[in-house]
């Protein structure tokens, strides 16, 4: 899982982007609404969004205030910070599942798809999941207590610097050089709050161009390391297999 603990001050972490993502997520909002903001009809989450929006709001005023024209607490808490925001809660059967979320920057997934499905299954079907992962996620969710913050990073390659993508490109487009590709990473946390126990899980969406990485040799040697250990389900699944080769061809280049 690689959860590591850090300090409430790291919950969540602001950078220069700041207010170009939540102009975006604004703009998502008006347009794909029905996409970027969900909630389950018969789980009631009004109490966990409203608890999450007071606590981002007693940041202080470094963060803002979510835009009046978008009024629920979820779409105000979202819109303080540049993460993504998922709130799990249990159901009839005593399950955490995904209640209600604003996720504005998906990585080649639908939110419809994952509502209403319990933490074990949100992440099929990355390939190994159930048998390695699985039962360690339910068993650190039950244990998850305040006001532990608990972070990972995972991370992928796109064809493009579109930060909403929820849809996989058909196929590989062969057209696109190494260095254009995208590298993307998610720093995601896991946090209990403390008056409504309910879950949140958020996902901070960060990018760079391939190219970059030209100018840090280190990091590309690393990344091509990677890439060329990776299983290749793995790859398949994230959607970019077709790519690896000319992609680990080029970072080499790079390392040296």
């Amino acid at each position: 899982m690689g959860l590591t603990r850090v300090p409430e001050s790291e919950w969540f972490v602001p950078d220069s982007r700041r207010d170009a993502e939540l102009a975006l997520k604004q703009q998502l909002l008006r347009e794909h609404r029905n996409d970027v903001l969900l909630t389950l009809p018969d789980l009631d989450s009004a109490p966990a969004c409203a608890e999450l929006e007071r606590m981002l709001v007693r940041r202080g005023p470094y963060w803002g205030h979510g835009d009046p024209e978008f009024g629920s607490g979820l779409e105000q808490a979202a819109l303080c910070v540049q993460e993504d925001l998922c709130v799990l809660l249990p159901d009839a059967r005593g399950r955490l599942v995904l209640a209600a979320a604003c996720v504005c920057f998906p990585s080649h997934w639908r939110l419809a798809d994952k509502m209403g499905r319990p933490a074990s299954e949100i992440h099929e079907p990355v390939p190994r999941y159930d048998n390695e992962v699985a039962g360690k996620v339910d068993t650190f969710l039950d244990r998850l207590r305040p006001p532990a913050v608990m972070k990972r990073r995972n991370w992928t390659i796109h064809e493009s610097a579109d930060l909403f993508a929820p849809h996989s490109p058909a196929r590989a487009d062969p057209t696109i050089l190494p260095e254009e590709l995208w590298l993307r990473s998610e720093r995601q946390t896991l946090r209990r709050l403390p008056e409504t126990d309910s879950v949140v899980f958020t996902i901070r969406t960060q990018q760079v161009q391939i190219r970059v990485l030209q100018q840090r040799p280190d990091i590309a040697g690393r990344l091509a390391d990677r890439l060329a250990a990776q299983p290749d389900d793995r790859a398949r699944y994230a959607g970019f297999s077709a790519h690896v080769p000319a992609l680990v061809h080029r970072l080499q280049t790079w390392r040296s």
